[in-house]
């Protein structure tokens, strides 16, 4: 569903760029979280303070799209 998202958006042409480098940064987060929310826990971090910091930061990302989508229609 999101490659058709992709092609309605911006177009087959490159897609395959697109799809590379989305899969690239979704590869590179789940090799970083793990250390990150390692080391915020060995600082001292609570878990609730990680999820609450982990919701803010996916709400942001999903702000972000709004202006984007607004662009592109």
């Amino acid at each position: 569903m999101v490659a058709a998202v992709w092609a309605e958006l911006y177009g087959t042409r490159h897609l395959g760029a697109i799809r590379s480098m989305s899969v690239s940064i979704v590869v590179l987060a789940t090799t970083l979280s793990p250390g990150l929310f390692g080391w915020l826990l060995d600082r001292g971090g609570s878990f609730d303070g990680i999820a609450m910091g982990s919701a803010v930061g996916v709400l942001a990302a999903g702000l972000l799209t709004v202006p984007a989508m607004r662009a592109k229609a």
